[in-house]
């Protein structure tokens, strides 16, 4: 999950503040209800759990799981996002709630670069973003890869 921008000579680069694995991730329908009649639909929710990095400093961390309410709209746009596909189309339905989970989720889950011995960020190559890692060692010292 990016946020900010590194600022370089060439152009902005994004950082990546939040690394959620997909197996953080789960969809899960609302609890049934009993009512016979005048009950609403089910609806779904896409749960994501404290990422294994977080875990291991928090381990209550685990137990605060963020649930995020997914509607038709809102999961064609994310499929459509994660497929390359342009991110104009029903941005204005829903792009205000998927800028609100992305702030839930770095409020709930990220920590602060003070606290990380890496940055992440992205570079462009051949009309795609790459991933870049830079590490800090103990001494000072910083490596790319």
């Amino acid at each position: 999950m990016t946020t900010q921008y590194l600022h370089s000579a060439e152009q902005p680069r994004p950082l990546v503040r939040l690394s959620i694995p997909a197996d953080a991730l789960t969809i899960k329908p609302s609890a049934p209800t009993n009512a016979l009649y005048d009950c609403e639909w089910p609806k779904l929710y896409l749960v994501i759990t404290a990422p294994p990095a977080l875990l291991h400093t928090d381990p209550d961390a685990a137990k605060r799981p963020v649930s995020w309410p997914l509607n038709l709209l809102l999961f064609e746009y994310i499929m459509r996002l994660a497929r390359g596909g342009t991110y104009n189309v029903l941005a204005a339905e829903c792009a205000l709630s998927l800028r609100n989970l992305k702030d839930h989720l770095l409020s709930t889950f990220a920590t602060t670069p003070t606290q990380r011995e890496s940055v992440e960020f992205f570079v462009t190559e051949r009309h795609s973003y790459v991933l870049k890692k830079l590490r800090f060692d103990e001494d000072g010292c910083i490596t790319l890869f």
